[in-house]
């Protein structure tokens, strides 16, 4: 992970008129109390079923083995002379059960729909990359550009990137550039309702520049991370480096 340094940030600001998407961390359950534990994993179990649920997992092919799988695996772990402990140990191996089932689901899923993750596990947003699709995405007004763009919630990415405004609109990173490059494309708006994009790049010293573009026009960057606008009725190309 790159370590960046907000002092060292450079801010490029292009205004022209008219040119304008991890697991839940899993709680600790280990008390000195048996049942105190047990009722920590119950809750947790939960959550996981309830993940599950969202990944559709009773309409997967397998799901009448999976169960029946987990429910040998997991009654072999009892031993009645265990007492209490018996039903925590069934839980837990539930528990781990869970989780690897919501792994598998979501990597199918993931290689199914294309979709890979930077090594701070953002999901990217492949090229080229269009600003219309990102506002048609945000605005759920075509479902198709939503297909195109994997948004991230601002307050996710600073988290990690905290050399992002917290003001900026949901937004999306792209694959890292041959040189390094780390790019976050974020939306905003000015009170006098024009709207613009952020182009937040990082080089591998973490040294961050912005570039800011007016977003009235579509602005599109391609494979060679060159960003194209108009200005006016001229093409205007920037090199991302």
């Amino acid at each position: 992970m790159i370590k960046y340094f907000n002092k060292f940030i450079i801010v490029f600001v292009l205004s022209f008129s008219n040119i304008t998407c991890a697991e839940n961390k899993i709680l600790d359950c280990n008390f000195s109390n048996v049942n105190e534990s047990l009722q920590c994993v119950l809750e947790e179990n939960k959550k996981l079923l309830n993940k599950l649920d969202n990944l559709n997992n009773s309409k997967k092919s397998d799901y009448k083995d999976w169960k029946g799988k987990i429910r040998n695996t997991c009654e072999s772990k009892i031993r009645y002379s265990m007492g209490e402990g018996a039903a925590l140990a069934k839980e837990q191996c539930l528990r781990d059960e869970y989780i690897l089932r919501i792994k598998d689901i979501s990597k199918t899923y993931s290689k199914k729909n294309n979709l890979k993750k930077n090594d701070d596990g953002f999901l990217i947003t492949s090229l080229p990359y269009n600003s219309d699709n990102h506002s048609k995405c945000i605005l759920k007004s075509d479902k198709n550009s939503c297909r195109k763009i994997n948004l991230i919630n601002v307050s996710e990415l600073s988290k990690v990137y905290n050399f992002l405004n917290s003001s900026f609109g949901s937004s999306v990173v792209l694959p890292e550039s041959n040189n390094g490059l780390l790019i976050v494309i974020s939306p905003f708006s000015e009170e006098n309702g024009e709207n613009f994009i952020n182009l937040a790049i990082v080089n591998n010293l973490g040294v961050v520049k912005n570039i800011t573009l007016n977003a009235s026009n579509n602005i599109m960057i391609n494979k060679n991370y060159e960003v194209i606008f108009y200005k006016g009725k001229n093409k205007s190309k920037i090199i991302l480096k």
